[in-house]
């Protein structure tokens, strides 16, 4: 509340300047224009919501092209002074309606709720404000680009089915490109690292996490992360760093015309990290104010509870404790994530609106410069152990008469792409189950589902989860449900009206993937380095999902869907029925 009233009256008190109009006129042109030219391939459904939003809130329907020209000459025409006395228009000075709400005691010994709001905003407007300091745009690149590559790029291969090409620069690094017209003028991309969260020391959970924010708070080189903001004013390129289980990367989406801008993003990123003490401090208050939020919900005990139960106490699962992220410094952030950056093996992928042969070339100038030939071994510890027969209870600091149940069973990993497809539709038709025979005849679970989660780095290792969010009371009965549904699929098998319904939406659903730029980055060719198989995935997962039968998911539940090894966790609201101890129990 202090923070918002501060900067409120800084803008009152000192308005805008030409420098701050500037820079928010070019991004909203950058966002005009980005419209009008994705416009031709716009989604369908994107569409029809659009068209229902603006018909039920009496608005006009505009075309991209349409909002572009109403609000470019607008944009142009506007001074800092036009917004300056429009802002004071809006907020005037002897007005203020104030709301908190949340999960939170406001009350005091002295004071109700309310005068301890007004208390503390009338103690903030008591203190005087400075005018902002407003940072100058900055130069980017800020580094002299590597010189055109002048040898041809070695091992090139072209899947002429997929419209792939595959490349090896000289330095051993793996390239991926796939152009397509599904969407105009978007490129997607991701730089890969071998690792992931499955490499993160077990002695420091949450450094996968606390390293990921750090990275993106940080900037590159000499400019921090608002700096380099500043300097890409106008640019729709954007990249972030990210992890999955078994790996990292920087990922991000551009245009035709910016093409040559994600490189140098990434050539800078790579030579030239950051990682600034400013944005540690930054990354530990945002992880402690949302591992609070999280740890006094319901819906939060799945990440922070749920996950690393169902992996039997291994700290790679789930939402890293309060605790376990505070003890780390800026210093192992810096010792883990440097020899991974210099040392894994790298994998550029590019899928999208983008001429091939440029492409190639900025990849080659930009990429080949970078440490080649890496070898690194990924350094996976043993693996997690599904606690097999075992329960859970916590208690959630929460007054919402809400409780959350989770029944899982032991599967496999992602390693059979067969087996990992028909688990899928198993999940979904013990989804089905769960909501006719608890949502539907019961009427007392908000939204059940189950889903299976096969494992890409630790083999062996997989779940089929069903998870109900219910009321308190409601939780001993469900659970005997729940084993109850998922006994019958075992011993009774599914019909075949199940499969059927199970399968339409999902055959319409993979139709809409195959013309999608994020389904073939993410899922076929980043990684494709090291899991070649996922360039094969590709080319039958309609003809294998419509070719599913019934004593194939059948046998899977029989296989699976053991009573004996269920693991059942339940969260509670705090106050509320009491139970045992909070650690698994046989």
């Amino acid at each position: 509340l202090v923070s918002i009233e501060r900067v409120l009256r800084q803008a009152l008190e000192y308005g805008f300047n030409s420098v701050e109009v500037d820079r928010a006129r070019r991004d909203f042109m950058a966002e005009l224009e980005r419209r009008v030219d994705q416009a031709a391939t716009r989604e369908s459904r994107t569409l029809a919501r659009e068209l229902i939003h603006t018909v039920t809130a009496d608005r006009v329907f505009q075309s991209p092209r349409q909002e572009k020209a109403l609000y470019a000459p607008l944009l142009e025409a506007v001074t800092p002074g036009d917004l300056n006395t429009r802002l004071r228009q809006a907020w005037p000075s002897d007005e203020r309606k104030i709301m908190v709400t949340g999960n939170t005691q406001l009350a005091s010994e002295v004071a109700d709720p309310a005068t301890v709001i007004e208390r503390a905003y009338r103690a903030a407007a008591r203190q005087p404000v400075e005018a902002p300091e407003i940072a100058q745009a900055a130069r980017f690149p800020y580094f002299s680009p590597p010189p055109p590559a002048t040898a041809p790029t070695a091992d090139r291969e072209w899947i002429e089915d997929l419209a792939i090409t595959r490349l090896t620069l000289a330095n051993g690094i793996r390239l991926n490109f796939k152009p397509t017209s599904f969407s105009a003028n978007e490129i997607l991309f991701a730089l890969s690292l071998e690792g992931g969260r499955a490499v993160e020391p077990l002695d420091q959970p949450g450094l996968a996490e606390l390293t990921r924010e750090v990275l993106n708070e940080s900037g590159v080189g000499p400019l921090d992360r608002e700096a380099l903001q500043i300097a890409l004013t106008g640019k729709t390129t954007s990249m972030s760093f990210g992890f999955d289980q078994n790996r990292f990367f920087f990922q991000g989406a551009s245009t035709p015309r910016e093409i040559e801008l994600l490189f140098q993003l990434l050539y800078a990123h790579m030579t030239d990290p950051a990682l600034r003490p400013v944005a540690y401090r930054l990354a530990q208050e945002r992880f402690a104010q949302d591992y609070q939020q999280m740890a006094q919900s319901i819906d939060g005990a799945f990440r922070v509870h749920a996950q690393r139960f169902l992996s039997g106490g291994d700290p790679r699962f789930g939402k890293p404790r309060l605790q376990e992220v505070q003890r780390l410094k800026i210093a192992d952030v810096q010792q883990w994530i440097q020899p991974i950056f210099a040392e894994s093996p790298l994998e550029f992928s590019m899928v999208g609106d983008f001429d091939l042969e440029t492409a190639v070339a900025l990849a080659q100038q930009y990429l080949e410069g970078l440490p080649g030939n890496r070898r690194r071994g990924v350094n996976v510890q043993p693996g997690p152990v599904f606690p097999s027969g075992q329960n859970k209870r916590v208690r959630i600091d929460t007054q919402i008469e809400k409780a959350l149940l989770v029944v899982a069973y032991p599967t496999a990993d992602a390693s059979d792409i067969r087996r990992t497809r028909r688990l899928n539709v198993l999940a979904e038709i013990f989804s089905e189950r769960l909501r006719e025979e608890i949502r539907e005849k019961r009427g007392a679970a908000y939204s059940t589902g189950a889903f299976s989660w096969p494992s890409r780095a630790f083999p062996g290792f997989g779940l089929l989860v069903s998870y109900l969010p219910i009321a308190p009371s409601d939780l001993d009965p469900i659970a005997a449900d729940v084993r109850k549904i998922a006994g019958q699929l075992a011993v009774e098998g599914i019909h075949a009206e199940e499969l059927e319904r199970a399968l339409e939406p999902t055959l319409t659903g993979i139709r809409e993937q195959l013309r999608q730029n994020r389904y073939w980055l993410r899922t076929v060719l980043m990684g494709s380095s090291r899991y070649p198989e996922q360039i094969a995935w590709s080319r039958d997962i309609l003809s294998d999902y419509a070719g599913i039968q019934l004593q194939e998911v059948s046998a899977l539940a029989r296989q699976y869907l053991d009573p004996a090894k269920a693991a059942v966790f339940e969260a509670r609201p705090a106050g509320r029925a009491q139970f045992g101890n909070a650690e698994p129990s046989g």
